[in-house]
């Protein structure tokens, strides 16, 4: 029975496996068990290239991970990738480099690349960042970036001049959860994004003093 399934139902198989996975758990890639029930539903997954398009690393970022990303990378040659890690415990310098540099290598197809956490990486060329936790504002790490996305991000809210030269489009949100930029620190901060055409505030209004 399993053998006769249709190979595009097979493929909207795969892809509600994955995303009642992800959305529940956000992070594992057990999904991918299902695809292994024999070797024709295997044969589908590999050749289904949206399946490979979504990469989440919610446990840390490992060589496992990595050759996980690479995979992905491989199987999806024709379609843009989204990638979200979340790197808190990574410690080795050299696996955070290597990541990185498959990164760019591949970054004309990133078109979200989310960050948590992932120290001394330089996210270049890529379309879309997403920034949770602590904000390292080195202008070197943001290159190239078109839109940014800032949530919740424990951010100085004054920086560098022209620290996001290039950002077209910048969204804050959830920072009423911290200290919010008050209305001189606001347009100050603004400053650094010589480049930007859209604001989106949500749950970030300035803060009024009296």
């Amino acid at each position: 029975m399993a053998m006769s399934l249709p190979d595009k139902l097979l493929e909207v198989i795969f892809e509600e496996v994955r995303d009642g996975i992800l959305k529940e758990i956000g992070s594992r890639n057990t999904w991918i068990r299902v695809s292994h029930i024999c070797r024709c539903w295997w044969d589908v997954a590999l050749a289904y290239e949206p399946l490979w398009s979504d990469v989440r690393l919610h446990h840390g970022l490992t060589p496992v991970g990595l050759e996980f990303v690479q995979a992905c990378y491989e199987r999806a040659p024709r379609v843009n990738i989204s990638i979200d890690v979340f790197a808190r415990k990574v410690l080795d310098a050299a696996l955070i480099t290597d990541f990185m540099e498959l990164v760019k290598t591949h970054a004309e197809r990133i078109v979200e690349f989310k960050a948590r956490d992932l120290r001394r990486s330089q996210q270049t060329r890529g379309q879309t960042v997403t920034y949770g936790g602590a904000l390292d504002t080195q202008p070197e790490q943001f290159k190239d970036l078109t839109i940014i996305c800032l949530e919740n991000v424990r951010t100085p809210w004054q920086w560098p001049q022209d620290l996001f030269s290039t950002v077209q489009e910048l969204r804050l949100s959830r920072h009423d959860q911290g200290r919010l930029p008050t209305m001189t620190e606001l347009p100050d901060m603004l400053e650094a994004c010589p480049s930007l055409a859209a604001l989106t505030l949500s749950r970030t209004s300035p803060e009024f003093l009296l």
